[in-house]
């Protein structure tokens, strides 16, 4: 017990040095090593490298002020985590053992400029008739509980595979008007489809919702573990069941135009820890990328 504590105590203070000396990946003798950006851009993921899980006891990561138990994670795990739109200055990303803070860091933020696009769409899906509306918030409220969750499992593997053949018609992050009137930024990547195309799951993940929604149409939630989520929205038809597991490339439904669209697409949402993310950059080519440093 005592031996415990004491290694505990010493693998505390080796890393809270390394990490005050401002290195972006840290390593003790008894070979644990986090590996992460120095700095983040405004609605990009990032990776989080950590080995050596194994020297700690009950390891979670804090980022965000919510903890994600890092169990689950393989031996030498990589973890996706967000960065919200909304992220400036330094947030810090801690680790635990046993409670007790074994690592830190403060991660720069990048700010990105973020474009608009005008589109026009069915004028019920700009002002919904007033019997949508407690539906409406009920799907809401639906995804808000779906996203809550932090599934210890993991599932995912990187790079996520792309959804559907199409090229993106639909950027993540740019400022949407719809009939001339300004609405939400649009929080996904959309990919041109023909209709009844095949629409695939991006990595290994648990199906954790199939159903119709108001707004996305025909909807798909996969759980990939650790509160990271793709969303697949508008389509025609829906080909897996909740609870299913669904591995990269499956089809998990067909592309259409249900909900508010403008024709047939893809709409895929990445989701991690509640903040939408762009799903691009964490394809095989992105178009940029990030500076690690290890």
């Amino acid at each position: 017990m005592r031996l415990r504590l004491f290694r505990t105590l010493a693998l505390a203070f080796c890393l809270l040095f390394w990490s005050a000396s401002g290195e972006g990946a840290s390593k003790n003798t008894s070979g644990l090593r986090v590996t992460h950006p120095e700095e983040i851009t405004v609605g990009d993921p990032f990776t989080l490298k950590v080995s050596g899980l194994d020297e700690l006891k009950e390891p979670q990561l804090l980022w965000l002020d919510k903890k994600i138990p890092l169990q689950g994670l393989e031996r030498q795990g990589e973890l996706l985590l967000p960065t919200p739109l909304s992220a400036q200055g330094k947030p810090t990303l801690t680790l635990l053992s046993g409670g007790v803070k074994v690592y830190s860091a403060d991660l720069r933020t990048r700010s990105k400029e973020f474009g608009s696009q005008q589109l026009t769409v069915d004028p019920r899906y700009v002002h919904p008739p007033e019997k949508e509306k407690d539906r409406i918030e009920r799907e809401r409220a639906k995804m808000r509980e779906i996203y809550a969750r932090i599934t210890p499992e993991q599932y995912l593997r990187l790079p996520l595979e792309r959804p559907a053949p199409g090229a993106i018609t639909g950027e993540f992050g740019v400022s949407r008007i719809f009939n001339n009137e300004p609405r939400n930024r649009h929080l996904g990547v959309d990919f041109r489809g023909a209709e009844g195309s095949e629409a695939r799951a991006v990595s290994f993940g648990k199906v954790a919702l199939a159903a119709s929604h108001y707004y996305s149409g025909n909807t798909v939630v996969l759980d990939h573990g650790l509160g990271v989520y793709s969303v697949y929205m508008h389509l025609s038809a829906i080909k897996v069941k909740p609870g299913q597991i669904a591995r990269p490339g499956q089809t998990i439904g067909l592309v259409g135009s249900t909900g508010r669209v403008t024709g047939p697409h893809l709409h895929l949402s990445l989701v991690i820890l509640g903040e939408a993310q762009n799903a691009e950059v964490c394809m095989a080519e992105p178009r940029s990328s990030q500076n690690r440093k290890e």
